[in-house]
């Protein structure tokens, strides 16, 4: 069954941890027209209630249900860094280095660490940090 009926694409689904409503990334705007570039909306499971969150890419929910990981996108290719913004929205605040190519962030199941891949060349490479130290100073 589709759960949206948009003239967008619609993709990287994360489920929140009650069960009850979607991360995802979409380019339909704000102002729900088709855009670039990519959105970061939430949506109930039964496709009611879109809300938009943010500029970015790629969500993941914290354990807590609390707060989503998303990548603010450079350049189209999915990748930069890495963003913390409350689930209800709000201000997103940088998580680790600004310059970064970054891609899929996602919480530990205790939410202590981060596991995400960093993309450099026709290097990728998997990296998991510990919250606390990427939080230091923000």
């Amino acid at each position: 069954e589709r759960l949206l009926d948009w003239p967008s694409l619609e993709w990287a689904p994360a489920w929140s941890p009650d069960g009850r409503r979607l991360a995802f990334t979409s380019n339909r705007g704000r102002d729900g027209r088709t855009a670039a570039p990519w959105q970061v909306w939430t949506v109930s499971v039964g496709g009611e209630d879109p809300q938009w969150l943010v500029e970015g890419c790629l969500p993941d929910w914290s354990p807590d249900g609390a707060q989503i990981l998303f990548v603010r996108d450079l350049g189209g290719a999915m990748t930069g860094p890495i963003f913390r913004i409350p689930a209800a929205g709000g201000t997103p605040v940088l998580v680790g280095q600004e310059r970064a190519a970054l891609v899929w962030p996602r919480w530990s199941p205790d939410g202590s660490e981060i596991l995400f891949g960093q993309i450099g060349g026709a290097v990728a490479d998997i990296w998991i940090a510990d919250v606390s130290q990427l939080m230091r100073g923000r």
